[in-house]
């Protein structure tokens, strides 16, 4: 049953725990919310098979009697005899001569465990052959860190389109002020090392474009800079992150990731598409009816999803389409407050004309949240952000203006990268 139970649990995607826990929840919290929903009629079935097994187990055994103190051998169903079990009690606590039944007693427990073990190894092998050709989904949590490969199109500075930003805010003629700061980060989950003594500065307000070839850690710095990279097993990371000045790591992750929103893949929850909105401030304490409907409303509009799902809140969050789902998931990361989007834009795939408005609805967020993006299109990158990292094997290779970066690399590796041939999608 407990086996049935763990296997039930683990059925549950991981996308799904990870989206739980990215919109602020706690393990615990996920897994009462999200987990158990998910997997408790796998845990019922199983405990209903293990009664069953149990029962089918004992009861030929329960029918495997001997005779004893009888005159005669039963021959049918219904003569008398005694149970094989408790026949090795009897000899064990009732006989008047424990001496001279003790081989008999060996000899009743050597049948007893023979015909247990007998039958164990008949059910083990009859479940072994039931089972071929049925396997677990066992993909590496890893291989979401690299991210699909791109695909062939033109180079960056002949393809990537006029960079389009909104307007760039100087105050007394200082730059935009840090609001993240990643230094000497350095990340190594198992035997695989993804992030390399990482250190860049994250600016209030502002768009940063992380691209890289696929494996360059760029998926693992978002999780860093949310603190989801620990729910990583094996995970071992050195360095510091700071928000406005504070270390993450003396916070609460329910409470980083809070403030750090981090969007991988559009995964929805399994409820409506009200109760996928409401989830984070319902974590946060509101119960009131009208202060979740001012939530949900204005997270949807800012994500630009109200005007078609207005009239249908209560519509389940599965019957979406991928471009809906995917605006519903910002939906949901935007109504727990957060101050940082990480967007994964590698994963998220879609036509050209969802891709240009989500590009700008990214670009109108910057007013209100600092925002940080992971993309395999150069075009988006240039398009879309004031700075540009470019991360290589784990390294942080150049960092710098997106203008600087596209146009006047400062390393052989960056413009030889930015060369290779890649997919750019069209200017909006």
């Amino acid at each position: 049953m407990v086996l049935t139970a763990l296997q039930a649990l683990g059925a549950v995607p991981r996308g799904l725990r990870d989206a739980g826990l990215a919109a602020g929840a706690s393990r615990w919290q996920t897994i009462r919310d999200l987990v158990l929903p998910r997997a408790w009629a796998g845990i019922l079935s199983g405990a209903i098979l293990a009664i069953s097994r149990g029962a089918s187990e004992v009861a030929p055994v329960m029918f495997t009697g001997v005779a004893y103190f009888l005159p005669y051998l039963p021959s049918r169903l219904n003569d008398q005899f005694m149970e094989l079990g408790y026949h090795v009690f009897v000899l064990a606590t009732q006989s008047p001569d424990v001496r001279q039944t003790r081989p008999l007693l060996y000899a009743s427990v050597v049948v007893l465990l023979s015909m247990t073990f007998l039958l164990h190894a008949l059910a083990m092998t009859l479940r072994r052959r039931a089972r071929t050709g049925a396997g677990r989904d066992l993909a590496d949590p890893l291989a979401a860190a690299a991210g699909p490969p791109p695909a062939g199109g033109a180079t960056a500075l002949q393809e990537a389109g006029p960079v389009r930003r909104g307007p760039r805010t100087v105050v007394g003629g200082q730059p935009p002020r840090v609001k993240m700061d990643v230094t000497g980060v350095h990340l190594q989950v198992r035997e695989r090392v993804l992030l390399r003594g990482v250190t860049l500065p994250i600016h209030e307000h502002r768009i940063t474009a992380v691209i890289g070839p696929a494996g360059s850690g760029k998926a693992a710095l978002l999780r860093v800079m949310s603190r989801m990279a620990e729910e990583w097993e094996g995970a071992r990371l050195e360095g510091r992150v700071l928000l406005d000045g504070t270390d993450i790591r003396t916070l609460p992750a329910e409470v980083v990731r809070r403030r750090v929103a981090l969007i991988e893949r559009p995964v929805v929850f399994p409820r409506s598409i009200y109760d996928n909105v409401a989830y984070a401030p319902r974590l946060q304490g509101v119960r009131r009816k009208t202060d979740l409907d001012a939530r949900v409303e204005a997270s949807l509009r800012a994500a630009g999803l109200w005007r078609e799902v207005r009239d249908q809140l209560n519509r389940p969050a599965m019957d979406l389409d991928p471009w809906q789902r995917v605006r519903l998931v910002l939906a949901r990361a935007l109504a727990a407050g957060p101050e940082v989007l990480l967007v994964d834009a590698s994963v998220i795939v879609m036509d050209r004309l969802a891709l240009s408005t989500l590009e700008e609805l990214l670009d109108a967020l910057k007013a209100s949240h600092t925002l940080v993006i992971v993309t395999h299109d150069l075009g988006q990158a240039a398009r879309l952000s004031e700075y540009t990292a470019f991360l290589e094997k784990g390294e942080l290779v150049e960092f710098g203006p997106t203008e600087d970066v596209f146009v006047h690399p400062q390393k052989e590796r960056t413009r030889a990268y930015l060369m290779r041939p890649y997919h750019y999608g069209t200017a909006p």
